[in-house]
């Protein structure tokens, strides 16, 4: 298949050459000639398909580092929400918890935790001992995106200790790095955790750092949630950097953000951190949504003692009536290393955005003080009921932002885009529209960066970040993942209210030289690899 792209305004990923003209060939799933002088000749019988380009941008495909299609590549794998985007790759594994590796004993629990995150689905086999095996298993997929599969530091502990809360001793910890070595051998991009989800929020710094030793042999990324995005968020980024620091790894923050009004005034202080990491030599940076708003499972609502053990063991102590009370208590105080969403966003600020349930249905939409006024209750007492009634399957919207915040960081150098986009019955609006927002409202609405810069934070400094062998980039020779977007046009049509929405002026999109948008509307092709790092 041989593909023209006509009279196209170019603009390579790089951030440093200035948009051009061009005509670009594609042959097979590469790039064969960008052709800056126009020459080339659209009724030639050698193209079996001419697109004119006029009054379109050709970007390299999009690049979502923080992605949550783990399961929903088996349910969809057109993944349309992702692919109408322009999104060409994606980043899976993220929070420290997925789908694989799983041991045996740990599947129907760790799956009914997992639901209020990733979802469930029945359309594949949940018995994936290893990363190997889940690749795999998307492979057989055909997924329309290529996507890379990191390591979970959850899953990692559930292989070696379970859901002991306790720190591993030096033998599971030995194990950790066992599997985690094996995978980075054999290409994989790098190592998540999640610090607010189980079982990685048992984690210490010590065993952080331990693992993180293992990264730079392979030149691996740790993606980390951080411990606290909130009233705890400056020792939060410390943490990151002592990390870092002792185990020479290069750091990547996971959706970067502070939450709650009265924690606006730190923010200052979370830049001025980036700023003494940058000058001490330690390479950290970090991706984002571009909402002041984010979503989660409801269970972290719940202090970490009352998860402990996954979710059969949380649901049996939700019908203690003693337990409840506690947990009412530790909800409304936090305990210490655990301040809780309740506190740090504010129980008016969590929204139900899922639930599985059709008698609570009524809640969708709704905050958990909207939900305890309807029911008469109190909004502590409703969020247990919903996470018991739900069976932990339950997700969250959780308002936590400033506008003002969102455009500072994405002016950062440090900083790349992502969706950190859940699927639920009524998902954020990220999960649909994170990137033509960021081009239609960020770039061309309010000029914050050039879209040179722009182009560069969604495909070629995640590209560089990851180490993606021969992508992010329009360059001859490599990857045909390119995106024409309509710059007059391109935005999100997603909101709160409706969010499943596909987004405007995404006309385009080819995936390793297929064409899988034509004119906004998928064509169903599903061209999509299983990435892996480059082995040097």
């Amino acid at each position: 298949m041989t593909t023209l792209i006509k009279n196209v305004m170019l603009i390579d990923g790089s951030g440093k050459r200035e948009k051009f003209f061009a005509d670009i060939v594609i042959k097979g799933d590469r790039i064969a000639l960008i052709d800056s002088s126009r020459k080339q000749d659209s009724s030639s019988a050698e193209f079996d398909l001419v697109i004119d380009g006029s009054g379109l941008y050709a970007s390299p495909g999009f690049i979502d580092t923080h992605a949550h299609s783990d399961i929903m590549v088996f349910d969809d794998p057109c993944l349309l929400p992702k692919s109408l985007q322009g999104i060409t790759c994606e980043f899976a594994g993220q929070d420290g918890t997925a789908v694989a590796p799983l041991p045996e004993e740990h599947v129907e629990s760790w799956r009914k935790y997992l639901s209020g995150i990733d979802g469930d689905s029945n359309n594949f086999n949940w018995h994936f001992r290893t990363l190997k095996n889940y690749r795999e298993a998307v492979l057989r997929a055909q997924p329309a995106v290529n996507l890379c599969i990191m390591v979970p530091h959850g899953n990692l502990r559930l292989c070696a200790m379970g859901y002991d809360p306790a720190a591993p001793s030096p033998e599971k910890l030995s194990r950790m790095k066992e599997l985690l070595r094996e995978d980075l051998k054999n290409g994989g991009f790098g190592l998540t955790t999640g610090l607010d989800y189980i079982p990685s929020i048992y984690a210490d710094t010590a065993e952080l750092a331990d693992l993180c030793s293992v990264l730079p042999e392979y030149d691996g990324v740790f993606s980390i949630h951080m411990r606290s995005e909130a009233n705890e968020i400056i020792e939060a980024i410390e943490e990151v950097m002592e990390i870092c620091r002792r185990s020479g790894c290069r750091g990547h923050i996971s959706h970067f953000k502070v939450s709650g009004e009265w924690n606006f005034h730190k923010f200052d202080r979370m830049l001025q951190l980036l700023d003494e990491a940058k000058e001490e030599g330690l390479q950290i940076s970090f991706d984002q949504y571009p909402y002041p708003f984010g979503s989660t499972t409801l269970t972290v609502v719940l202090p970490p003692w009352a998860v402990e053990g996954g979710a059969d063991r949380m649901l049996s102590r939700l019908e203690s009536s003693e337990l409840r009370v506690r947990m009412k208590q530790d909800m409304q105080d936090g305990l210490p290393g655990w301040e809780g969403f309740c506190r740090n966003t504010g129980t008016g600020n969590l929204l139900i955005s899922s639930v599985a349930s059709p008698e609570n249905a009524d809640v969708l939409g709704k905050s958990l003080d909207e939900i305890a006024e309807l029911r008469q209750s109190d909004p502590y007492t409703v969020a247990m009921d919903l996470i018991y009634s739900e069976k932990g399957s339950i997700s969250i919207i959780t308002k936590f932002g400033k506008e003002e915040h969102v455009k500072r960081l994405i002016r950062r150098p440090e900083m790349n885009l992502c969706t950190d986009g859940l699927f639920s019955a009524h998902p954020h609006p990220r999960t649909y529209g994170s990137f033509p927002r960021f081009f239609g409202r960020y770039v061309r609405e309010e000029g914050l960066l050039s879209w040179e810069e722009a182009v560069y934070k969604v495909s070629g400094k995640a590209a560089e970040l990851f180490r993606l062998s021969q992508r992010g980039f329009l360059k001859e020779g490599y990857f045909a993942d390119i995106v024409l977007l309509n710059p007059e046009t391109v935005n999100d049509c997603a909101s709160l209210e409706n969010p499943q929405q596909y987004p405007r002026g995404i006309e385009y999109v080819f995936v390793n030289g297929e064409l899988t948008v034509d004119q906004g509307v998928h064509t169903g092709n599903r061209p999509g690899r299983v990435l892996t790092r480059q082995v040097m």
